[in-house]
Parts: structure tokens; sequence; C-alpha cells
């Protein structure tokens, strides 16, 4: 989610999981922090449109556990609001006491500061997204330290596990995924997220604008194809139709995300327009094509299928199209980043359910540990 401003409750988005409020100009201020409560999450959402007149100012508490077999009908800790004249003070005391309610880790304040947050760091999402390999990595890397900025701390974020798709998802499993289409669209989502902090802040889109696509080469690992006359390579024709079926496919996708944009984005949470485009994404004649768009430009229906990383880490200088048959080996990948580029820490981005997705329980490289 990105930062949102307003000045009414209709304006609060839907899962809102934080919400600061300035009771009067100057102060007082307070602080609705949703909770878990035991296998129970909460988050706000704005009034209902179809509320009575006067409710206009109400927030909704939702409360969910995400399974059906879970319900319960009083929680003892879904909300905590708290107020201050003070908003630092306030916001402080209020995770500090939220994170006690919780159960779960322990605030800032109290937590020991590791020392690689005393040094210049980089993280790769922005400049390569899921698309990251190791010779982007260390080019990264080799063009901050020529500029006179070596990085000391890289956060490899996502983009270094391995993972696939469910046999059901996977049509072409001989496929890979499209990482041209996937960084492209993953930009997009960061730029218009960019647009969206630079309206807020009185701005302009491109002071917020994202780094540019960083399109990766591999020169030496990319197979080169020609297409021959047609009477020495009957595939011609065939990779003619082929690129006609993916325009006109790139059109359809175009015009879609531009209605979503444009009708669904905007509607409000509760209306009859999100409830019919969310019955034809879950349970109608869109499920089936959208799954499909996810599992060839997006990464959201993966799941983990091996702990060690892809191929694209398999040496110093592995590229996205490296084969996929060698061997992982990230330690290796590491140590050159040390030793080359004077790198001290490395951290690796990893999603507490495995990816996003989930875990491939029957794939081999998870199988062979114990659920």
């Amino acid at each position: 989610m990105t930062p949102v401003w307003g000045k009414t409750a209709k304006e609060v988005p839907p899962e809102t999981q934080f919400l600061l409020t300035e009771l009067e100009h100057g102060g007082p201020y307070a602080i609705m922090l949703p909770l878990i409560d035991g296998d129970f999450r909460a988050t706000l959402r704005p009034p209902s449109s179809t509320c009575r007149a006067g409710q206009e100012g109400t927030l909704n508490l939702r409360i969910e556990s995400g399974a059906s077999g879970v319900q319960a009908s009083s929680w003892d800790a879904a909300l905590l609001v708290a107020a201050s004249w003070d908003p630092y003070t306030l916001m402080e005391e209020a995770v500090t006491a939220a994170a006690a309610l919780s159960g779960g880790g322990r605030p800032r304040s109290v937590k020991h500061l590791p020392p690689s947050l005393d040094v210049f760091g980089w993280c790769t999402w922005d400049a390569f997204y899921s698309r990251v390999s190791a010779r982007g990595l260390s080019e990264g890397v080799s063009s901050l330290v020529d500029g006179g900025a070596p990085p000391k701390l890289v956060i490899l974020d996502d983009g270094w596990q391995t993972t696939d798709l469910d046999a059901e998802h996977d049509v072409h499993p001989s496929a890979a995924l499209d990482e041209n289409r996937v960084l492209r669209s993953q930009h997009s989502v960061l730029h218009h997220e960019a647009e969206e902090l630079a309206h807020h802040a009185g701005g302009s889109a491109a002071a917020a604008a994202t780094m540019p696509l960083i399109m990766d080469d591999d020169r030496d690992d990319r197979e080169q194809t020609t297409c021959l006359p047609t009477h020495l390579l009957t595939g011609c024709p065939r990779n003619m139709f082929s690129t006609v079926v993916g325009w006109y496919k790139g059109v359809l996708e175009f015009l879609f995300l531009k209605f979503y944009e444009n009708v669904v984005e905007p509607a409000a949470w509760d209306s009859r327009v999100v409830a019919w485009f969310t019955w034809l994404a879950t349970r109608g004649p869109l499920k089936k094509p959208l799954l499909e768009f996810f599992a060839t430009s997006g990464d959201f229906i993966r799941r983990l299928s091996d702990v060690r990383a892809n191929h694209k880490f398999s040496g110093p200088l592995s590229g996205s199209h490296s084969s996929a048959l060698l061997q992982s080996n990230l330690g290796e990948v590491v140590t050159y980043l040390r030793e080359t580029h004077g790198v001290d820490y490395f951290y690796c981005w990893h999603g507490l359910s495995g990816y996003w997705g989930g875990v491939s329980l029957e794939a081999p490289g998870v199988a062979q540990f114990p659920a």
C-alpha cells in the first residue's frame, strides 16, 4: 500500500492498518492501529457508500481469520486507539503497546540496531525488480563504486529464489516466465505509486519518477536466432502468426488494464462495479485468463520450489539467460562481491510465506524437508 492523505472518513482506503488523525488544527492527534488478535487480523474500512445520513464520518473495523472454520463473536484486543498532543511520541508509544498486545516483534525503540545501518547500502529492487541476476548485481555495485559511492550493504531483493507454477496454471511447462513482461509490469505499478506520492506532495511525477528500466542483455548467454527464408525454414510463417496473436493479446491486455485503472480502481470498495469485477475475476469467465496473465507477467501465483537460489546465481557473472540446469552457487556470488567490491553486509529478501504464492510442497527441492 502507498500512503494516503485525506480529510474525511470516506477517503480512508480499505485494508488500512495504520491511521493517524489530526483532531484539530495543530493538535491533538489520535492514532488507530488494527491488531492481530489470536487467529484474527483487523483492518479499517471507510463507511459504506449506502450508509444512512449522519454516518458519513464513521469507520468500519473488519476482523477476519481467512478460514471459514475459524470463527468468533468477540475479541479482546482488535483495535488500539490512543491520543496525544505530540504525534511523534504518540506513534512510538502506540506501536510499543500494539507490539505487546499482538504478541509479535519488539518495537524499534528497544531493539539493538545492527552496524549495517551505519553504512551506505543499495537494494536491487528499483533497478531490476524480480529480473535481477548475479551479473546485474555485480554491475550495479560496480557502477556505484565507479561513481564514488561504494555500497557496504547490499540487499538482494525479490528474484533470486527458485519458484514455479502449480501444474494447473503451467499451461506450457517448457515455457519460461516472460521476464521482460514482468519487468515492465512491475515498473508500471511502481511508476503509478510514484505519481500518487508526487500528487500528494505537491510535486510532479517527474520529481518522484522511478529509475529507468535496466534490461539485462546477457549477450554472452543469449541464444541468437535468425529467421531464414521460408523455403529453408518452415517455422517462419508460424513465427509471424505468433507475432500477430501476441499483438492482438497485447491490445486486449492494454484495454483491460485501462478499464481496470479508470473504472474499477476508482470505484468505492463496496460498489456494484467492484462486486461485479470480483465475481468475474474469482468465479466468472475472467478467472482463467487472469491466472494465465499473472503466470506470464507476474510472480504473485508462483510458489517456492527450492530453498536454493535459482540458476541466475550459479556464478558471479551468471545472467537471466544462463542455463536453468546450472547448479546454484549464491555463496560464490557473495564472496565475489566481498572480495572484488568490498561489500561488508549482504542481505536477501525472503517472504514469510516462502514466496508470494506460498510453498510448493510437491516440489523435490521442498518435499525433502518435514512439514
